[in-house]
């Protein structure tokens, strides 16, 4: 199968994994970032063959114009759906089949008028995120981004900072090295930005190192179970359990392993490549999305949505003068 690839182009996004994945059964070509939006068949014209299904993976980068008029199946996975739902709403709106990392959010898609929206939970890439053959020199490991400085996750950090021995969570780490961190640490600690089921719970478990983890919904349930294969703590028994844990260390290591075998086995990113691809045979021959018999004043509205929650003026003004006929 040949697939065009889309998404921003970020040494530590997710759009990379699933390339990998893709990459080891189908042809795959590759768009990232323009900032001048070119139409979608600019790049289609420089390929040697034509697409069979166009995939955008989450990254908020400005899309290729031209993707509602595609004459192959459009796929899109958005997995920030917690952070910005409205601007990936709009973005949703171009493609025939819509994947959502988020469970909760399935219904804001369905909503818009496409019944083609799928519940796609993010995951490990087995090459990368594994077990090292490390001393566990750390009490916890974290790796991801602070937020800001009285955020839930910042706070709780420092706090177990004062306790126990962590790595530098502080410091960027590079994909590259995250397995490195969880194969060093005896327990990681998740602590979701706003209930979400993200990709830190995956690369950890990967890694065989326990996973102490907040009980969300998001589909959380359906994957895991607790104390079977990591370990849910709330503000009160945080403490509690890592400290159970430290101390029990025949326990600690026989959960790890547990998760490891699950995520490594079902929860790969080339397991949910395959998943995309075959929803996308089964289905319908008939595309869905809801841009495709749209009105070119429609068409640009969208656009012109995007733009200006992305605020970017230059795009934006075009689109106004597209819209009005100008242009």
């Amino acid at each position: 199968m040949n697939i065009l690839l889309a998404y921003g182009e970020s040494i530590n996004t997710t759009g990379n994994y699933f390339k990998k994945a893709f990459e080891k059964r189908h042809n795959v070509s590759y768009i990232g970032d323009n900032k001048n939006c070119p139409d979608i068949n600019q790049y289609i014209s420089k390929l040697s063959s034509k697409p069979d299904v166009f995939i955008y993976i989450d990254g908020l980068f400005i899309l290729p114009r031209g993707i509602e008029k595609l004459d192959c199946p459009t796929v899109c996975y958005l997995i920030d759906v917690h952070i910005d739902l409205k601007i990936r709403r709009e973005v949703s709106k171009f493609f025939d089949y819509i994947f959502i990392a988020q469970k909760d959010y399935i219904e804001e898609f369905k909503i818009l008028g496409n019944k083609n929206v799928f519940w796609l939970p993010l995951a490990c890439d087995q090459d990368i995120h594994k077990e090292l053959k490390l001393d566990r020199i750390y009490d916890i490991g974290f790796v991801g981004h602070l937020g800001a400085a009285k955020s839930k996750r910042s706070i709780l950090l420092e706090k177990l900072s004062r306790k126990y021995k962590m790595n530098d969570f502080k410091s960027s780490v590079p994909f590259s090295k995250i397995s490195e961190v969880y194969s060093q640490s005896k327990i990681a600690v998740n602590i979701a930005a706003k209930g979400d089921l993200n990709m830190r719970v995956f690369e950890v478990m990967a890694a065989g190192t326990l996973l102490l983890t907040e009980k969300i919904s998001n589909g959380q349930d359906e994957l895991f179970e607790d104390k079977k294969n990591l370990i849910y703590y709330d503000e009160n028994t945080l403490m509690e359990l890592i400290d159970y844990y430290l101390k029990n260390v025949k326990e600690r290591e026989r959960i790890a392993k547990v998760g490891q075998e699950l995520v490594l086995s079902e929860y790969t990113y080339e397991i949910r490549a395959n998943k995309i691809l075959s929803i996308i045979e089964e289905g319908s021959k008939k595309e869905c999305s809801i841009l495709r018999n749209a009105s070119k004043s429609k068409i640009s509205y969208v656009y012109f949505k995007i733009y200006a929650r992305l605020r970017l003026l230059g795009l934006l003004l075009k689109e106004f003068l597209r819209y009005i006929g100008v242009l």
